[in-house]
């Protein structure tokens, strides 16, 4: 039995989550159309191809054993793995045909296409068809007469060696690299609070409406983002006080297409703690009517603030620096939810491009110990003498 690695381990909630709620502009349309299903039902998949390629990976179970039969054919018997996966290969090849370029995937999404290619199941010369699969003692003309489980259990082979010599350790470096940047994410909020023991911390989705997302660009966000940026310091009714931020780029939300996912930080002893629901709403109104000139739109995270306090988990919102509930909240579903979510889907896009980002780390007031130096003279007294 294979132990795996804790950073090789499938997030199996999380990873439901994002796939049944987040990918759903991977799909070529036209293809779709010619299956007849939904967007959601081909990212519903897409996590069950992870789950499987995470389960096999996970021992080195033999999908099917043959046996010599007393008519001495020979016959295949069904193990735990392919009682659960063999009749699902026929929609995970065509998921996979019809996934777009323009997205980098998971390392188990990759190596399943991988392995799929090398035995040339990918070829359209092949007959995909549910009933084919639901035999395993069925041969396969196009792959010299072997049977249905024999092509099972050579992918299943296949994938286990292409994991270990290259997928193997891009899983780990990914991996590894979204829990430095997590780490390095909460660092930054803790010193935040280091600076500001009261704040108001809102959530808002910034994103554009259905009628523009498919003609966004991310060239063209990046510059609706700068330009919210450098509006920022000249609004005070709304960006007054602001300490921070977190943003996250992405693609694939329903009809939504390019959205950003920000977290601003506020000074608490200098805004109004009870309007956070509001300031929320400002900011995404702006961004909707100033910004994009009503090409946008937005969802307002803390107006669902007192459902998440109903169900423990409030992380948004009015947060001391001694509220370790809140705090951790914060750190372990809000910030985590960003910076995990590359571990799965994400857009190709060019070097330099960033997409998520912070704002500055405070900067530590540099203590100075013993008596000051002759040459050191206060603002105070030379104003004294001036005068």
């Amino acid at each position: 039995m294979a132990v795996k690695n804790k950073l090789d381990r499938l997030d199996k909630p999380f990873c439901r989550d994002l796939y049944h709620t987040r990918y759903h502009s991977i799909f070529e349309c036209t293809e779709l159309y010619r299956w007849k299903f939904s967007h959601d039902y081909f990212a519903g998949h897409l996590y069950k191809l992870e789950t499987f390629v995470d389960e096999l990976l996970s021992n080195d179970e033999i999908p099917f054993v043959s046996r010599i039969n007393r008519t001495k054919q020979i016959e295949y018997e069904y193990t735990r793995l392919a009682e659960s996966c063999f009749t699902l290969i026929p929609k995970f090849v065509g998921i996979v045909k019809m996934m777009s370029a323009n997205y980098e995937y998971s390392e188990r999404i990759n190596v399943f296409i991988a392995a799929c290619d090398k035995l040339d199941l990918l070829s359209t010369a092949i007959e995909w068809s549910n009933n084919i699969w639901l035999d395993p003692q069925k041969v396969l003309p196009y792959f010299d007469g072997m049977f249905t489980a024999e092509v099972f259990n050579a992918l299943v082979d296949e994938i286990r060696i292409m994991w270990k010599s290259t997928y193997k350790t891009r899983s780990y470096s990914r991996s590894a690299e979204a829990r430095k940047r997590y780490f390095e994410y909460c660092n930054y909020s803790d010193a935040l609070f280091d600076d500001c023991s009261r704040q108001v911390i809102v959530r808002v989705d910034l994103y554009y409406k259905k009628e523009y997302s498919n003609s966004v660009t991310l060239q063209q966000a990046q510059k609706d983002l700068a330009k919210l940026y450098e509006n920022e310091r000249k609004n005070s009714t709304i960006f007054g006080h602001k300490i921070g931020f977190i943003q996250k780029i992405e693609y694939g939300d329903k009809g939504k297409g390019i959205h950003i996912h920000m977290i601003y930080f506020f000074d608490g002893s200098k805004r109004k703690n009870s309007s956070h629901v509001y300031l929320a709403q400002m900011i995404g109104e702006y961004w909707e009517f100033v910004i994009t000139k009503g090409r946008g739109n937005y969802w307002n995270i803390n107006g669902k603030a007192r459902e998440y306090e109903k169900k423990g988990v409030i992380g948004i919102g009015v947060v001391n620096a001694d509220d370790t509930v809140r705090r951790g909240i914060l750190k372990n579903r809000v910030i985590q939810y960003l910076c995990k979510t590359d571990q799965y889907i994400k857009p190709k896009i060019g070097a330099g491009v960033k997409l998520l980002r912070r704002g500055n780390v405070p900067k530590k007031p540099v203590i100075k110990h013993g008596r000051p130096r002759k040459n050191e003279v206060s603002m105070a007294n030379v104003t004294r003498d001036l005068g």
